[in-house]
């Protein structure tokens, strides 16, 4: 299935969307793309595999950084608690759980793009 993704690298460090399977993901690394502008130039690191909720147990919470990544590869897999907890670490100001995903989804990809 294709999804589209926010990917930069060192010749597009504002970004560009791709509409890729997961399999092609694996190829745009390999190819210095990132899921953030901060990592341009470090070590590819792999992409999460499992749903957030496979990757954590009950009482670990993941990160912002795989909140992130997680939400490049495909925004749907985050629960509406995590969708707010990102876009908050990333600058907006308001966002509520009982908001429809597709809502809260938009309101963090504005926020993480800086269009808040």
């Amino acid at each position: 299935m294709k999804t589209p993704t926010y990917l930069f690298s060192a010749d597009a460090p504002k970004g560009k969307i791709f509409d890729a399977a997961v399999e092609d993901m694996d190829a745009l690394a390999k190819d210095g793309w990132v899921d953030n502008p901060a990592k341009i130039g470090k070590p590819v690191e792999k992409a999460p595999e499992k749903k957030a909720q496979a990757a954590k147990s009950e009482d670990e919470s993941l990160g912002e950084r795989d909140l992130l990544a997680i939400f490049n590869a495909e925004p749907t897999r985050l629960t509406k608690p995590e969708l707010v907890e990102l876009g908050k670490a990333n600058g907006a100001k308001m966002l509520m759980v009982n908001w429809k995903e597709d809502t809260l989804i938009k309101k963090v990809r504005e926020a993480i793009d800086g269009n808040n």
